[in-house]
């Protein structure tokens, strides 16, 4: 059983917290209690999240403490508390910001792309660090996951532990070779950023020794990425 269902957008999390709790926690705690009595050797493979976490350290590894500061994250935790003291069959997945290289689809570079060629204004977090996952390189190492009949907490990002200050400029380098943008670049502190409503942890990066280690899989990188984004486009 494959449970990745969910409200995501903090801020309709942070405007309709029942509707929030109901489908993030409510509806799959009761999905889980009707499984255990059907097919209690069922696996049960789970999505969870960076927002576990309180980002005041970042680089956390499976063994980190979660301590979330966001409902979205403290659903999470406790549908894979739920998960680990009721089923012995498991596997849940802690990812990092999943983004994609399809225009058609609103994601981190793909964001990025559209605004610089409008000529949009890019407001960009300098202190907000993450280690954002391409969907392609996800979709393998649950797969692989799933193959080796793998059980446990993995988390799931790249190599790229950066803030999203930098992984702009990353992008923009490569983007810059073949195209020009008059759009103005805006880098601040994510409390000016943010939602005032909203206290989004600032550093969520993963480290991914050991789901590397156990598949032999090795994420590409961002730039490996926006390379592949502009080529496509041009």
């Amino acid at each position: 059983l494959i449970l990745c269902q969910g409200l995501i957008n903090f801020n309709e999390i942070s405007k309709n917290p029942k509707l929030a709790k109901k489908t993030n926690f409510d509806s799959l705690i009761l999905q889980l209690k009707s499984i255990k009595k059907e097919n209690k050797d069922l696996k049960i493979i789970y999505f969870s999240s960076e927002s576990l976490f309180d980002g005041h350290k970042g680089n956390y590894s499976e063994r980190s403490k979660p301590k979330p500061i966001l409902d979205y994250g403290l659903h999470k935790f406790k549908v894979e508390n739920f998960i680990r003291e009721k089923f012995k069959n498991y596997l849940i997945f802690r990812i990092s910001k999943v983004y994609d290289t399809n225009n058609k689809q609103s994601s981190l570079i793909t964001n990025w792309y559209k605004q610089l060629k409008r000529n949009e204004k890019i407001i960009l977090a300098t202190d907000n660090f993450l280690t954002p996952i391409h969907i392609d390189d996800l979709l393998k190492f649950v797969v692989k996951l799933i193959i080796l009949d793998s059980k446990g907490i993995f988390n799931i990002s790249s190599n790229d532990n950066k803030s999203r200050s930098e992984l702009f400029d990353i992008f923009y380098k490569r983007y810059n070779k073949y195209h020009k943008s008059k759009s103005q670049i805006c880098r601040l502190p994510l409390e000016l950023i943010q939602n005032k409503n909203l206290k989004i942890p600032k550093k969520t990066s993963l480290i991914n020794k050991k789901v590397k280690k156990i598949t032999g899989i090795s994420p590409k990188s961002l730039d490996y990425y926006s390379k592949s984004l502009i080529h496509k486009n041009l």
